[in-house]
């Protein structure tokens, strides 16, 4: 406004009227005199673009979280709660901004976890804040000082006894180590490569260490903080970026609140161009080419998935098993294992083979030896996963991939449709500020490299749900883990090392799939089948060996169900069965005919499922095995593990216990009857499982809609 008066040398109360009579009628200049149009008319533009800038500027809303933020790192939110929601508003009006978040809850009946995650969403422009509201509740905030006393107090609580000896633990927001120096002082460093001198000896996933402290703030909290029902923990999770902490003492639990990420990369996919590629992943390689390079698997594909599906179509609903369970008899011997593997040789076309298995549970365990292990390759690496993503982790293995593919072979057989809806989904803990995926996670692999992709084509929605990692045909990794960050971070999960004979096996059965998925495809599998010498005769193990089976899923052979439903029919102690997708109707009453026979049957499930109608189904199968005796337990947060142990059978591997893994999907699992096998699955998998799990003790509140889902996904 400062330039106008140049424009109109008059008193200041006649600014306004002449500034209106340019506006209105440019011919017409002060006091009425027609004038000739301004010389300068770029000076006017100018005023009037300054003016729309401050109005703009005025206006404006505030920017991203991220960059709010930065330029208020010590901000203290002030908190409130609703109904199970919270808000945490942030500055002062009339720049004030907020997040919001839904906390979990769960239904009636259903156990609550310790220790959950939720992501919270932003909002630029919020409602006023609700004080003196009766229906809002102002929730205390701990922060500052009090929030390091406390981390010391967890450290002191969670530090390895003696010195340089640090425990690992993982985060919402990554991992973190903590131990005593020589002079007694606890040190704490985000990241997992230890100093100089220091050991890592003891690994908490994200879970593990969840329950962990969620334990140890209730503690704290009700000697600082007695009588507060809910109290909000600003916390630092060793980066730019913080977290929340609701403690819902009422509840005994901890949710931790993540705050949004406007550059997570997953967001604004734009659905036409994710229904072009899934059309042509689905439809044009998955039938067309996949025809053209393999017809005749393609053609008994076809057939066997038209029987299959009439065959689940037809599958009865569960059943209730006549009668009432009879008590537990744990002095009872089991079966006979001679017998049964006996059993397994005749009815399956499969052998024992020697060879030696370690158990690697949860990501915090497996990624750090499949690393070192990459890294130290002098032959040969080749992958077998259903999902490859193009997360951090993902892109962090491919890069040491394409790195050693300089010095060594590196193969990489990934199922197409599963890797590219992989692409699209969100993971529960953000990705590094400022980090891009890659589009495609096989170009990234072959780009400037000489890694070699293969995909495996989804006929008749079949798919490789495989996970195999073969490293100089000395190692091999067995399990539920594909590449990707819920498996390195987030879900509870387990992978196998295998080393002796077995592995050449597994590097045959490699060899005949990379052959398959190549162009010349069913041709060149027949190729390598037919010129692939026998495999000679398995030795007898070592004294650090036990024997190993395996077991497949695949269009000819279902030996993972086969195995498995039978060897719960034969149980007469014991059954623990672990597996986030227990959908197979025939599977479940099986259990309860089992605990009918006086055998302890135990199942596992995820308090959480990434599956559509998943958790509706899981509820509906955990209500009718409860209401038959079985002891069923729901792991706080997704649980990815599928593992059976009966009567000192342990089997392990990829195959779920629904459908589309034991009649369609391709499949790998191992077994053995070993004592030292079922004794590992059972010290390093189940009895901690059943430690940190919730057990269900009555009925969880289903409806109908969840019977008709379970309905469903069974006859998938």
């Amino acid at each position: 406004m400062a330039a106008v008066p140049c424009l109109c040398p008059r008193p200041a109360i006649r600014i306004i009227p002449s500034i209106r009579g340019i506006t209105d009628n440019p011919g017409i200049g002060i006091g009425g005199r027609r004038r000739q149009p301004p010389a300068r008319p770029w000076f006017q533009a100018s005023v009037a673009a300054a003016l729309a800038f401050g109005a703009a500027a005025a206006s404006r809303p505030p920017p991203s979280w991220d960059a709010w933020r930065l330029d208020h790192p010590e901000a203290v939110p002030t908190a409130y709660q609703r109904d199970g929601r919270v808000r945490l508003y942030f500055g002062e009006p009339p720049a004030e901004v907020m997040l919001e978040g839904r906390l979990q809850t769960t239904r009636d009946g259903f156990p609550a976890a310790d220790f959950g995650l939720i992501r919270l969403q932003y909002d630029r422009s919020p409602p006023r804040r609700p004080d003196g509201s009766r229906r809002w509740r102002r929730v205390p905030v701990v922060a500052g000082e009090t929030w390091t006393r406390l981390i010391a107090a967890l450290d002191a609580a969670l530090v390895p006894a003696g010195t340089n000896r640090a425990l690992c633990f993982q985060t919402a927001l990554g991992e973190g180590l903590v131990w005593r120096n020589p002079r007694g002082d606890i040190q704490r460093r985000w990241g997992r490569q230890p100093p100089p001198g220091v050991r890592i000896v003891r690994q908490m996933s994200l879970p593990e260490f969840g329950r962990r402290l969620a334990g140890e703030i209730r503690r704290w909290l009700e000697v600082h903080w007695p009588g507060e029902p809910t109290v909000c923990l600003v916390a630092n999770g060793g980066s730019a970026e913080p977290f929340f902490l609701f403690v819902d003492q009422e509840q005994r639990r901890v949710l931790a609140c993540l705050p949004p990420r406007e550059d997570d990369p997953r967001v604004g996919h734009f659905l036409p161009a994710t229904l072009t590629r899934d059309v042509a992943t689905l439809v044009v390689e998955g039938h067309l080419w996949a025809f053209v390079k393999n017809p005749v698997s393609s053609a008994a594909r076809l057939v066997d998935r038209a029987g299959e599906t009439v065959r689940r179509l037809l599958a009865s609903r569960l059943k209730d098993v006549a009668g009432e369970p009879p008590p537990l008899a744990p002095d009872r011997p089991g079966m006979d294992l001679e017998s049964w593997e006996s059993w397994l040789d005749r009815k399956t076309g499969t052998r024992r083979e020697p060879g030696s298995v370690r158990f690697l549970v949860d990501g915090v365990r497996f990624f750090p030896v499949l690393e070192k292990r990459l890294q130290e390759a002098r032959k040969s690496i080749r992958l077998q996963v259903g999902i490859y993503d193009n997360d951090d982790v993902a892109v962090a293995i491919a890069d040491l991939l394409r790195d050693k593919s300089r010095t060594v072979t590196v193969q990489v057989l990934m199922d197409r449709y599963s890797s590219t809806a992989a692409h699209r989904a969100w993971s529960a803990t953000p990705p590094p500020p400022g980090f891009r995926p890659p589009r495609s996670i096989a170009a990234y692999l072959e780009r400037g490299s000489r890694v070699h992709v293969r995909p495996f084509l989804n006929t008749w929605g079949s798919a490789d749900h495989t996970k195999l990692y073969l490293i100089d045909g000395r190692f091999a990794y067995v399990g539920g883990m594909n590449v990707g960050r819920e498996y390195r971070f987030e879900w509870h999960d387990l992978m196998s090392e295998v080393r002796g004979p077995i592995v050449a096996s597994l590097e045959r059965e490699f060899a005949l799939a990379w052959a398959h998925a190549g162009a010349l495809g069913d041709l060149a599998a027949l190729w390598r089948r037919l010129n692939s010498a026998a495999p000679p005769s398995a030795p007898e193990p070592d004294a650090d060996q036990v024997l190993l089976r395996r077991l497949h899923t695949t269009t000819t052979s279902k030996t993972i169900h086969r195995a498995v439903r039978e060897a719960i029919d034969r149980a007469r102690r014991e059954v623990f069965l672990e597996n986030p997708y227990l959908f197979s109707n025939d599977i479940i009453v099986a259990l309860a005919r089992a605990r009918h026979r006086g055998v302890d049957v135990r199942v596992v499930m995820g308090a959480k499922n990434n599956m559509a109608g998943g958790p509706a189904s899981n509820l509906v199968v955990a209500n009718y095995l409860l209401g038959e005796g079985v002891r069923v337990y729901f792991y706080p947060g997704m649980s990815h593990v599928k593992a059976l142990l009966v009567d000192g059978w342990a089997c392990w591997g990829s195959a779920n216990f629904n459908g589309l893994s034991l009649r369609n999907n391709l499949e790998l699992n191992l077994a053995s009857s070993d004592p030292r096998v079922a004794g590992a699955l059972r010290r390093d998998l189940f009895e901690p499982d059943f430690a940190l799990a919730h057990e269900l003790t009555r009925p969880v509140q289903v409806s109908w809609t969840d019977a008709l889902m379970q309905n469903i996904l069974s006859r998938l």
